[in-house]
């Protein structure tokens, strides 16, 4: 009787194992509809320290706009207009320069973006920011930033953890068109707006190992404030007006060119910071978890004031409960937890300091 009723225990649990993941499995279903017109996909920066996977990357991203149905002209196609047209920016795009990819290639929407991390270890790491531009203004339509590690795909017994990177960018890529293009629609269909008006994001100091932290966090930092109803001026159009105005800035500017940021592009509050330590998971067998240290400051644009600072120091295992489950991988799942509580933070603080 015994043994029957702990082999029935055992057929349950491997049911579950198969069927019930224990942790966020990304969805890649691609059945979104697409009507949004055409979209020039530009050129991605390259935040990490190889190239090694670049043209992957680009490939796999493009064959999600595809099974998307959305209509593109794709990096390949591009590029000889950009060299004639002298644009080299990558990550992000001026407004000028939108402008002019919108009227001369009759395009609808332009794709900018990052490749944030890809760790090519025996548990792989891989994050990719992407952002929607119109060239009609200089605010973000459209935003994500997405990322995943092997073990986010890890079932009971440990069943299915991606453990190849290739798999791995496939399902990312496909997750953040996906995602990209509901966020379109969400910001679309929104009503009302958070912040209290338009925001800037400084990439942030780094004193961490990392030498591009402070670039990654401040595009996480963009993903999130605009899928939570910000109204966010895309860095490319901060980064021409500071170019013509004393050099690009990180981690904080003059007060002279914070209000520059006020009359020349109706900005209200700036967002920057500093990265203590970015340190990934270690990406081996024996999981580990990520550790991320960082403090982020809101500087009202016309009178340079601080009005609100929040510091976190987070890691994967904070959350775990019973059998692992709950823990992050991912540095840039990790991320979001600290950066809802920042936002809470920061609107009661507008509040009560009445800059709202």
């Amino acid at each position: 009787m015994k043994s029957s009723t702990a082999t029935k225990y055992c057929l349950v649990l491997l049911i579950l194992a198969t069927a019930s993941p224990a942790r966020t499995v990304e969805v890649t279903d691609q059945s979104l509809p697409a009507a949004i017109g055409k979209v020039a996909v530009l050129p991605l920066e390259n935040l990490t320290d190889s190239d090694v996977k670049y043209q992957y990357v680009v490939e796999q991203m493009q064959l999600a706009l595809e099974g998307s149905g959305i209509d593109f002209v794709s990096t390949k196609q591009i590029r000889p207009f950009l060299r004639e047209h002298r644009i080299r920016s990558r990550g992000s795009l001026s407004i000028r320069d939108a402008r002019l990819l919108r009227d001369e290639l009759a395009v609808d929407y332009m794709l900018v973006g990052s490749i944030d991390l890809i760790r090519d270890m025996d548990i792989p790491e891989f994050s990719l920011s992407l952002r929607l531009l119109s060239g009609d203004d200089v605010l973000i339509k459209s935003a994500v930033s997405v990322s995943a590690s092997g073990h986010d795909y890890t079932r009971l017994f440990d069943v299915g953890t991606v453990e190849d990177i290739d798999k791995l960018v496939e399902l990312v890529a496909a997750n953040a068109v996906k995602q990209l293009l509901e966020s379109l629609q969400k910001q679309a269909a929104r009503s009302n707006v958070s912040g209290g008006g338009r925001w800037a994001v400084i990439p942030l100091d780094n004193t961490s190992r990392n030498r591009r932290a402070g670039m990654i966090v401040a595009n996480w930092l963009v993903s999130d404030l605009v899928n939570n109803g910000y109204q966010v001026v895309e860095p490319g159009a901060i980064q021409q007006l500071f170019q013509k105005n004393g050099g690009p800035a990180v981690g904080g500017i003059d007060l002279r060119r914070s209000r520059l940021l006020y009359d020349s592009l109706g900005i209200l509050y700036i967002l920057t910071g500093e990265v203590d330590l970015f340190k990934p998971a270690s990406g081996l067998l024996t999981s580990s978890t990520p550790e991320l240290v960082f403090g982020t400051r809101v500087c009202d644009s016309q009178s340079g004031l601080v009005v609100a600072t929040f510091e976190s120091d987070i890691d994967g295992d904070q959350f775990e409960t019973v059998f692992g489950m709950g823990r992050y991988y991912a540095m840039g799942k990790l991320a979001p937890r600290a950066l809802k509580k920042m936002q809470d933070y920061f609107e009661k603080s507008l509040v009560e300091n009445g800059a709202k």
